[in-house]
């Protein structure tokens, strides 16, 4: 193998490992760092803190968004991309709210080392200052240095989770949530001119339901979980009623009622799993296993009669079987 080629190969294994970094530090970057040190221009921060009686700067990273918070000053947003390509490595930082202190897009170019539980970063005061080159803050030079560490009772339960499914992921969810809002937002809008129809919207939510729920798994976050289940029972059981008494009046048939039933009982067992009631999740399960079970045999009894195709009861003792495979339930008999 000539020298060239065994250069090329080298450059070619070090560029993989480079790029693969980034979403490596972007994921153990994730959650909250509190200072341990911090240097302004020559002059120590907790000192400037303590004499001013204000709380410790701490920065907070979710997915892309970098919030600095503490300090005596409002927070600080930025969105953030890393580059570890440079030496030392880079992190630009993209101004969402300052609260005045740099206008909305100003960019910051800042170089960050992470060790473990202890993340070192070094900026400049503002775009006019020179991107640092090490990690010093001397006098005179408009930098910052800090020293953070990680909070691990505040980062324990998110952290996980976001190892866990990747910080592709959490950006995927997000996005979701973001389009699905946009989408429903603008049907609502359609439902007034009555260009959209109510159940298109009611489908619409139950996605929109999905994906908050997945987002707030992946962030951690076990009380907005509670909450947002909490939220989608009420809801789930408002739209239950609202389906029997339209079926009541002959508006709907009954298999909208069984699907909103259904989709009640869904939640509610998502809810009591996440509040760890196996009983009441064992409950809420037998009685959606009852509801498929009587469908089925409906099925079956219509396909005696030639109406019902034998493929759409398969499926429906798929998604028995698929309860079943869910929960140890007792199966009554099941043809």
């Amino acid at each position: 193998m000539n020298v060239l080629l065994r250069v090329a190969i080298s450059m070619f294994v070090c560029s993989v490992a480079i790029a693969e970094d980034a979403p490596k530090d972007t994921t153990m970057l994730q959650g909250t760092w509190v200072l341990s040190h911090g240097v302004f221009s020559g002059k120590t921060l907790k000192q400037q803190f303590l004499k001013e009686g204000v709380g410790d700067l701490q920065i907070t990273f979710s997915d892309d968004i970098m919030t600095m918070s503490g300090g005596g000053s409002p927070d600080h947003t930025y969105q953030f991309t890393l580059d570890p390509a440079t030496d030392p490595k880079s992190m630009q930082i993209v101004t969402i709210e300052t609260r005045g202190k740099a206008p909305k897009g100003a960019k910051l170019r800042c170089i960050y080392k992470i060790d473990g539980n202890e993340l070192i970063l070094c900026m400049p005061a503002d775009s006019s200052v020179d991107p640092p080159k090490e990690f010093n803050a001397p006098e005179g030079s408009r930098l910052t240095f800090l020293v953070l560490a990680r909070d691990t009772a505040t980062t324990a339960v998110a952290a996980k989770p976001i190892a866990d499914g990747g910080a592709k992921a959490l950006q995927f969810a997000n996005q979701a949530v973001a389009a699905l809002e946009a989408e429903r937002l603008s049907m609502e809008a359609g439902a007034k001119a009555g260009h959209v129809s109510k159940t298109r919207i009611d489908e619409l939510r139950s996605e929109l339901f999905d994906a908050r729920l997945i987002l707030l798994r992946l962030q951690g976050d076990e009380a907005g979980i509670a909450m947002l289940l909490q939220g989608e029972i009420k809801l789930e059981k408002a739209r239950f009623e609202r389906l029997k008494e339209l079926t009541s009046q002959g508006y709907v048939g009954g298999e909208k009622l069984r699907g909103g039933e259904l989709r009640l009982l869904s939640v509610q067992q998502q809810h009591a799993l996440h509040e760890k009631d196996q009983a009441k999740a064992d409950e809420v399960l037998r009685r959606a296993f009852e509801i498929e079970q009587q469908h089925l045999q409906r099925l079956e009894s219509l396909s005696s009669h030639g109406v019902a195709n034998r493929s759409v009861i398969a499926r429906h003792k798929l998604r028995i079987a698929r309860l079943l495979a869910d929960r140890q339930v007792e199966p009554v008999e099941c043809h």
